[in-house]
């Protein structure tokens, strides 16, 4: 006697049963077929289901922060600022000798007026907004520089206090754009702009000194490129 799968067909010999009788016999089962499975994640026929794989869009070899012209815009005036800010606030800094008879008092002060520039940037940004506080920073700083840059060399005194005035817009301007710059970037791009717009500062660093040392001219040429 051979009993084969469900769908086979079993055969039996008579002569298994009967004997007497040689006669082969073919005997089907009855037993009701199985029901159908579920499709799951681990049979073949689930993943014919599924939608095709599209796929994936082509690759923008341009720079997050320029792809669109609102973050050009963005990203062109932050780099901007950076750099002069930090030109003018290490020009400022490395012209104690050029502005003040004395150069360790020239430091001195100057170390000293970022007090009250860092102290009073954040309520007067609060009060104002950061757009209209980093204008009229920049704006005064620029306005003392010149002033500073056509006062006759024997009036010592004079350039101190313009020095200084400068050195307090320009420190709470520079504080100002560092957080502002922050705002205007979106998620995206922030940490990769803010970034890039630290490394605009240093080239600005870098050129300071070389324009502080173009005093040949008097004092209208460093402060002039200020």
């Amino acid at each position: 006697m051979f009993i084969g799968h469900f769908k086979t067909s079993i055969h039996l010999h008579l002569s298994d049963i009967i004997p007497s009788c040689s006669h082969p016999v073919t005997l089907h089962p009855i037993l009701p077929p199985p029901p159908t499975a579920t499709p799951s994640l681990y049979t073949p026929s689930f993943h014919l289901h599924l939608p095709p794989i599209l796929p994936p869009p082509p690759y923008n070899h341009s720079s997050p922060s320029f792809r669109t012209p609102r973050l050009r815009m963005i990203t062109v005036c932050v780099f901007l600022g950076y750099t002069m800010a930090s030109m003018v606030y290490f020009g400022l800094s490395l012209s104690g000798g050029t502005i003040s008879d004395n150069p360790y008092v020239f430091m001195t002060l100057s170390g000293l007026m970022e007090v009250p520039a860092y102290t009073f940037t954040i309520p007067v940004v609060q009060r104002f907004g950061r757009k209209y506080t980093l204008a009229t920073c920049f704006l005064l700083s620029a306005l003392v520089l010149f002033a500073l840059a056509v006062i006759p060399a024997g009036y010592s005194v004079a350039g101190v206090a313009l020095a200084m005035m400068g050195k307090v817009c320009i420190t709470a301007g520079f504080q100002t754009i560092i957080f502002f710059s922050s705002e205007l970037f979106p998620t995206e791009v922030r940490s990769r702009g803010v970034s890039a717009a630290f490394m605009m500062s240093r080239i600005g660093s870098m050129v300071s000194p070389f324009i502080t040392d173009l005093v040949v001219s008097g004092l209208v040429l460093p402060l002039g490129l200020w």
